[in-house]
């Protein structure tokens, strides 16, 4: 990757925001309800949570 030039979609982390708004739910339905599932991916913990964005779209895949 090139400096200056933004990462890949998929190599950018996602916070609660991202997974809220690929889902189009809020983050506070997010954080209540989504992320409490067994199935969901868990976070990686470097500072805040974040998920890989393969992970959240294989997920929603599943879940219908």
């Amino acid at each position: 990757m090139k400096p200056g030039k933004p990462p890949p979609i998929d190599d950018v982390l996602w916070d609660i925001k991202d997974i809220a708004k690929f889902l189009k739910r809020t983050p506070d339905n997010v954080s209540r309800h989504i992320l409490k599932l067994d199935a969901f991916p868990k976070p990686l913990r470097i500072g805040h949570p974040r998920w890989y964005p393969s992970e959240v779209k294989a997920w929603a895949s599943d879940q219908r």
